[in-house]
C-alpha cells in the first residue's frame, strides 16, 4: 500500500508539471545525474547523453565552451583518469577530444557506455540546450580554480542553472538549495522545492511560487514516520 501511495503522489506531481510544460523537446547537459533526473521524473525520453555519469568541472567547461563540435567527437576509453582521486575507479572512463573525461560510474562495461552514449547524443536538440553546474561540488574539488570555472560558466550563452549551498545569489542563474549533498539525483529532488521546473524549461528563467512549494510538500516530500516529528 505504501509503495502505491508514493507512486500515485509522484504521478500526480508529474501530471501537474507536464500540464504546464510547453517545451518538451529539450536537452539538459549536466555535470552529474541532476539533468537526467528531469527526464526520469517526467517520464520523458532521454534527450541528453548525460545519464548515469559525471564530468568534473574543468572537463565540463571545456566541453561546453565549444559544445556543438566537441560533443560529436568519437568517444575513446582510457584505463586511468587524469584526476588523482579517481585513478582507481572501476567503471568505464571515456574521453572526447582527447582531454574531456566522461566518468560512466553507473555502467558495467565500455560497450554499454558507448552504445547508450552514442544513441543519446543523436537525440540532442542543439537548438534547445540547458546547462547545469554544481557550484559547491566545484568549490570542494577545485578550490584553486573555482572562481575561474564559475566565471567560464557564467560567460556561456544560453539557459543555465548553478546549484549553490549558500543563500547568497551569484547571479540570475544561481539557485540556492538547502541541505546540499554530493548525490546529483538527490540534489535534483531537493532543488524542486526551490524553483519551478516547468517555468525554467519553458523560459530559461529561475522563479518559484507558493503553489510549487505546496505541490512539493504534498507530493514529493518524504512523509514523517508515525510517532515521530
Amino acid at each position: 500500500m505504501k509503495t502505491c501511495y508514493i507512486y500515485f503522489r509522484k504521478k500526480i506531481w508529474q501530471g501537474l508539471i507536464l500540464k504546464k510544460l510547453n517545451n518538451k523537446y529539450f536537452t539538459v547537459i549536466a555535470d552529474d545525474c541532476w539533468g537526467a533526473e528531469i527526464y526520469r521524473k517526467l517520464g520523458l525520453e532521454y534527450k541528453t547523453p548525460c545519464v548515469g555519469l559525471m564530468i568534473k568541472a574543468p572537463c565540463f567547461l571545456n566541453l561546453l565552451e565549444n559544445f556543438d563540435e566537441k560533443i560529436m567527437n568519437k568517444l575513446k576509453f582510457v584505463q586511468k583518469s587524469k584526476y588523482p582521486q579517481l585513478q582507481h575507479a572501476s567503471y568505464p572512463i571515456g574521453t572526447l577530444d582527447g582531454d574531456i573525461e566522461i566518468h560512466f560510474y553507473h555502467y558495467s562495461s565500455e560497450a554499454e557506455a558507448e552504445r547508450k552514449w552514442q544513441s543519446r547524443v543523436k537525440r540532442i536538440n542543439k537548438d534547445n540546450l540547458f546547462y547545469k553546474l554544481d557550484a559547491e561540488k566545484t568549490k570542494q574539488e577545485f578550490p584553486n580554480d573555482y572562481v575561474e570555472l564559475i566565471e567560464k560558466f557564467n560567460r556561456l550563452n544560453g539557459r543555465k542553472i548553478i546549484l549553490n549551498s549558500q543563500p547568497e545569489s551569484v547571479n540570475e542563474h544561481s539557485l540556492w538549495v538547502d541541505n546540499w549533498g554530493i548525490d546529483g539525483r538527490l540534489m535534483f529532488k531537493k532543488s524542486l522545492l526551490f524553483f519551478d521546473l516547468a517555468h525554467w524549461l519553458n523560459t530559461g528563467k529561475l522563479s518559484n511560487s507558493f503553489g510549487n512549494k505546496i505541490a512539493y510538500y504534498l507530493l514529493l516530500a518524504p512523509r514523517a514516520k508515525k510517532g515521530m516529528e
